[in-house]
């Protein structure tokens, strides 16, 4: 196949992914339809209220990215700081979590590494802008393609080769879609030295069918839809609490206008109604918005089912833990998640490191032993994790290194504490062998 085939066919991928990614990326920033809402109720609300937005489904990624943070890089089991220095360089300390957060909202995210002499560039990149093939007896990615819009407001792009980078040029232009389905004309070319794609994919594949992967705010949408429908009843429902109907019965006559056509005796604005007429009644429909709360409760309950997020996180308020291992109980089902999306992503970022310690060192990333520094996925206090570790290293179970581990110190900040200690017991046995 040539470049301009390959392209087209990645360009289509990207083409056909932009929608479904979009609408979860749209969801995850707080933008959902009003589903549910009847037109009464829409009339009702008018442009007081033009959308609620309980964006559970962000706090079910973030909660799960935040417990996916990665803290350092590694080179056959080692802390490698040169390679940290370098990524932290990159902005892949902030950047690894925007990759992490792309993959659990849209299934899919990626990683771009390059080097411009010394200089290793790695970079986040978006399901909305890559697509790539993947051999499926290897599982292993074949071809990538980046798309974006150059300078010239042309589209550009980025074929990821083994052998190669190819840049790519397009004079077409699609209506609403920066990616055109042809017309790819090659510009420049670029050797690989990696020997496989620059750009790495990271799927959050939860089955052996999730080709493309799977959201994790997919089984929450139609729950957060309906607390959303919950809340807008609400507000609704508050709006004739405040301002309740009123009747008027036993009237002889309406007013009238001057085509002769009955008209409304008290205007909307009027505090007080008042007539004259003996036999006149004057009423108001009773309303309530106390039998929400039940509702919305137990939907709250089942957002808690399906994202794995503590009760008390999505403001169940009688589900507060009042200790800290009730904290750590309440969050088990988090962690577990976190653990396994953990090994799910975390070949695609051990080769990401091999592809870095390839640029610098040179050999073949495929058979280089990188792999990155995960912080602890678990949360509890920092008293209760603190008197849990003191208590493992003083029976000598872990070392001082695995305990700072565990209270989620990064590899730099061991390797300081580690030379601070050497440092003052340096100073101490001075002193001593002084007094003596």
């Amino acid at each position: 196949m040539t470049y301009a085939d390959i392209a087209s066919t990645l360009s289509q991928k990207i083409d056909d992914s932009r929608f479904s990614a979009g609408t979860l990326l749209d969801r995850y920033n707080g933008y959902s339809p009003m589903s549910y809402l009847s037109p009464q109720a829409r009339a009702a609300v008018g442009d007081k209220l033009t959308r609620v937005s309980a964006n559970f489904c962000r706090v079910a990624v973030d909660e799960l990215a935040q417990r996916l943070r990665i803290v350092g890089t590694a080179l056959d089991g080692q802390h490698d700081a040169d390679l940290w220095q370098r990524w932290s360089a990159s902005g892949m300390v902030a950047g690894s979590n925007a990759v992490t957060k792309g993959a659990l909202i849209t299934g899919r995210a990626a990683v771009s590494v390059w080097a411009n002499g010394d200089t290793i560039t790695v970079r986040p990149e978006s399901a909305l802008q890559t697509a790539w093939n993947v051999d499926p007896l290897t599982g292993r990615c074949t071809e990538a393609m980046k798309v974006f819009p150059g300078r010239d407001g042309k589209p550009k792009a980025m074929l990821f080769l083994p052998d190669r980078l190819v840049a790519l040029s397009s004079p077409a232009y699609v209506n609403n879609s920066p990616v055109p389905p042809d017309q790819w004309v090659t510009i420049g070319e670029l050797p690989n030295p990696l020997g496989i794609p620059a750009l790495i994919p990271v799927t959050n594949a939860l089955t052996t069918e999730s080709t493309y992967g799977d959201s994790e705010m997919s089984p929450l949408v139609a729950a957060n839809d309906l607390l959303e429908k919950l809340l807008t009843d609400a507000a609704v429902s508050s709006e004739f609490y405040a301002r309740p109907l009123r009747y008027i019965s036993g009237l002889e006559s309406l007013p009238e206008d001057e085509a002769g056509n009955p008209v409304e005796p008290f205007g909307d604005g009027m505090r007080t109604w008042v007539t004259t007429e003996v036999d006149a009644k004057i009423g108001q429909l009773a309303g309530s918005v106390g039998d929400y709360d039940k509702l919305i409760s137990q939907v709250l309950q089942v957002l808690a089912g399906l994202s794995g997020l503590p009760a008390n996180v999505l403001g169940v308020s009688h589900s507060n833990p009042t200790s800290s291992d009730a904290i750590t109980a309440s969050g088990l089902t988090l962690t577990s998640r976190a653990e396994d999306r953990a090994t799910i992503h975390n070949p695609s970022w051990n080769l990401v490191v091999s592809c870095m310690a390839s640029l610098r060192d040179g050999g073949d990333p495929l058979k280089i032993n990188g792999s990155i520094v995960r912080a602890d996925a678990r949360y509890s206090s920092e008293a209760a994790e603190a008197d849990a570790v003191t208590k493992l290293l003083g029976a000598g179970v872990i070392s001082r290194s695995a305990a700072l581990r565990r209270l989620g110190y990064t590899p730099d900040e061991i390797s300081e504490i580690e030379a601070d200690v050497a440092r003052e017991a340096t100073i101490k046995a001075l002193m001593s062998s002084d007094a003596a």
